[in-house]
C-alpha cells in the first residue's frame, strides 16, 4: 500500500457531456510508486450551511483541519473516523422494524412482503440520515419536504416527520422540539408582525434562509395550523419521556405562547360561547372560515397547554379553557362527519380529506380516546363519504392514501371477519401502490413527492412509517392529567400484542421503537 505524499483540488465541474453529472477533481502524486501496485487514498467530505452556523465554510474548515492536526497516522485516523461512524450507526439500528411473512407464500406474495419490509427499512435509514442525538440545531426543511418551483419550502415535517420519530425514537425529535425553543424570539415577533399575541411559526420558508421570507409570503398569514402541530408534538414528545425539567425550561414556553397566539386569532361568536377561526386553510390550500383541520388542532393544542400547567402546577390562563371549550369543530348535520369547513356542503369536492388526516390515531382524541361514546363505526362512516367527495385528480395525494389507508387498517381491528379482511386487503393494496408509484427511479426504494422521481423525500417515509405503526400496529400515544393531579390515563405508547394484519404477515418484530426493548405484534388471521 501507498499514502499519496501530495495531493491537490482541482475544483468541482459538471460533466460536459451529460449536465446531471458532476466531479471534483483530485490530483494525487506519489513517491516510489511501482507498476500495478495497489493504492489507497482517503476523502474526508463535510457539509454544512447557515441553519448550521453562521459561517458554515470557517466551521467545516476547523472540522477537517481537527483530523489532520491528529498526532496517529493518516490510516490510523481513517480507522478511528470508519469506526465512530459504524458505532454510531448501530446504534441507531437498534430500533428496528422487521415484517416476517408466513411460510408457503406463492412467490408473488413473498416478493411483495419482501418489498414492503424492504421500504419500511429504507424509510427508517432516511429518518436516520437526517437527524442526530445532541445536536440542538433547526433541521434543515429542504430535507424534510418538498421545494416549490418559487424556491417555498412548506413546513410538513410537523405533520409526519415529527410524529414518526416521537413512536421509533423521542430523542431524535427532541433535538428539532428543542430549536422550536431557540427560535421562539422569531416566532414572537412574526406573531406581533400580524397583530397577534403568543408565538407563530411560519409554514413556509425559502431555499435562501429562515428570516427572508417571515413577513413578505401569502402562505404563512393563512396556514397557521403548523404551530398547534408544533404544540402538539411537543406534549406528545412529554408524554413519551416524562422529563419534567424539559418540559418546565423548553416545552411549556413553546406551549403556552402557541397557546397565546390561538386565543389570539379566535373570534367570539356573537351572543354563544362559541369561537370560530376565520381566513385560514389547511394542507389542501382552501381558504376559508372554521377549517376543520385547523380548529380541531388549535383546540388540541389549547388542551395540551392547559394539561402541561396541570402538570407544572402553575395556573392556567382562563382564556385557554374558555377557547378550547368554545372551538367550533363543525359536523355535518345529523351526523358526527367532520366537515371540511363552514362552507362545505355534501356535495362539495375537496383535493385533500383534511377531516380523515385529523381522524388518523396520532392525532385524534374524537374517536379513539378512552371513554369516548362514539361507535368505530363513525370511523369507517367518515372514510366512507370523503373518500367519496375527494377530486378525481387528487386520489392518489400521499396525504390522501396514507390518511384512508390508516384508518382502514384500525377499522380492520373493530369490524367482523368478513369486512375486516376486507378493510386490511385496502390498506396493504393502497401502500403498495403507494410504494411502487412513489419509488424513486435513480435510487434505491427512496421515496419522492416530485414527478421525476428522482428526489428522495422525508416526509414520504415518514408517512409510510406512521402509516404502519399507527395503523394495523396500533401505536398511540396515550395519557394525561385533569386539574386535581389525577392521571386520566398513565403517560406513555402503547401497541397492541395482536392484530388483524394482511393475510400474507406472520408477524412483525419491533425493537427499541415505543420504549419497548423488544415487541411483537402477532397476526390474528
Amino acid at each position: 500500500m501507498f499514502d499519496a505524499s501530495v495531493g491537490s483540488n482541482g475544483g468541482y465541474n459538471v460533466d460536459r457531456q451529460n449536465r446531471a453529472k458532476a466531479f471534483n477533481r483530485i490530483d494525487l502524486q506519489y513517491a516510489n510508486l511501482d507498476t500495478e501496485s495497489t493504492v489507497r487514498f482517503h476523502i474526508v467530505t463535510a457539509m454544512m450551511s447557515t441553519y448550521d452556523f453562521a459561517g458554515p465554510q470557517e466551521e467545516v474548515q476547523r472540522l477537517l483541519l481537527n483530523f489532520l492536526a491528529r498526532s496517529t497516522s493518516v490510516q490510523d485516523t481513517m480507522v478511528a473516523i470508519r469506526t465512530d461512524h459504524v458505532n454510531a450507526w448501530m446504534r441507531l439500528w437498534k430500533t428496528n422494524i422487521s415484517i416476517e411473512p408466513k411460510d408457503g407464500l406463492s412467490d408473488e406474495d413473498h416478493i411483495d412482503v419482501l418489498y414492503f419490509r424492504q421500504s419500511v427499512r429504507t424509510a427508517l435509514y432516511n429518518l436516520y440520515c437526517c437527524t442526530r442525538e445532541g445536536v440542538h440545531m433547526e433541521i434543515n426543511p429542504m430535507n424534510i419536504t418538498v421545494v416549490d418551483r418559487d424556491g417555498s419550502i412548506m413546513y410538513d415535517g410537523d405533520m409526519f416527520f415529527i410524529p414518526t420519530l416521537l413512536l421509533i425514537n423521542p430523542e431524535l425529535a427532541r433535538n428539532i422540539l428543542t430549536s422550536r425553543y431557540k427560535s421562539l424570539a422569531a416566532a414572537q415577533q412574526l406573531a406581533a408582525a400580524y397583530g397577534n399575541r403568543g408565538a407563530k411559526y411560519p409554514y413556509c420558508n425559502d431555499a435562501l434562509g429562515y428570516a427572508r421570507s417571515l413577513y413578505w409570503d401569502t402562505v404563512s398569514p393563512v396556514s397557521i395550523f403548523n404551530s398547534p402541530l408544533i404544540a402538539i408534538n411537543v406534549w406528545n414528545y412529554y408524554r413519551t419521556s416524562r422529563d419534567a425539567d424539559w418540559l418546565g425550561t423548553v416545552g411549556s414556553p413553546v406551549l403556552r405562547n402557541i397557546a397565546d397566539y390561538i386565543v389570539s386569532i379566535a373570534t367570539p361568536v356573537p351572543n354563544t360561547n362559541r369561537y370560530t377561526v376565520e381566513n385560514v386553510t389547511g394542507p389542501s390550500g382552501i381558504v376559508g372560515n372554521d377549517n376543520v383541520f385547523t380548529n380541531y388542532l388549535c383546540a388540541t393544542a389549547l388542551r395540551y397547554a392547559i394539561e402541561s400547567t396541570y402538570e407544572l402546577n402553575i395556573p392556567a390562563k382562563s382564556a385557554w379553557c374558555l377557547v378550547y371549550s368554545g372551538m367550533i369543530i363543525p359536523t355535518l348535520d345529523s351526523t358526527d362527519v367532520l366537515k371540511f369547513d363552514a362552507a362545505f356542503t355534501s356535495s362539495t369536492m375537496v383535493p385533500i380529506a383534511e377531516p380523515l388526516m385529523i381522524m388518523m390515531p396520532y392525532f385524534d382524541t374524537l374517536y379513539f380516546d378512552l371513554n369516548d361514546m362514539r361507535s368505530p363505526s363513525s370511523v369507517d362512516i367518515a372514510s366512507t363519504f370523503y373518500r367519496s367527495r375527494i377530486a378525481h385528480s387528487q386520489e392518489t395525494h400521499p396525504y390522501n392514501i396514507i390518511a384512508l389507508a390508516t384508518l382502514d387498517a384500525q377499522v380492520a381491528q373493530t369490524f367482523p371477519q368478513i369486512s375486516s379482511d376486507q378493510k386490511i386487503t385496502s390498506y396493504y393494496t393502497s401502500i403498495l401502490t403507494f410504494l411502487r408509484s412513489n419509488s424513486s427511479s435513480m435510487s434505491w426504494g427512496n421515496l419522492n413527492m416530485s414527478s421525476d422521481k428522482t428526489r428522495n423525500n422525508v416526509a414520504m417515509s415518514s408517512m409510510l412509517l406512521i402509516a404502519l405503526l399507527t395503523g394495523p400496529l396500533g401505536f398511540r400515544i396515550k395519557g394525561g392529567v385533569t386539574e386535581t393531579r389525577f392521571y386520566y390515563q398513565d403517560m406513555s405508547v402503547e401497541s397492541y400484542e395482536t392484530a388483524v394484519l394482511p393475510l400474507t404477515w406472520d408477524r412483525v418484530v419491533l425493537t427499541n421503537v415505543g420504549g419497548h426493548c423488544a415487541s411483537i405484534v402477532r397476526n390474528t388471521r
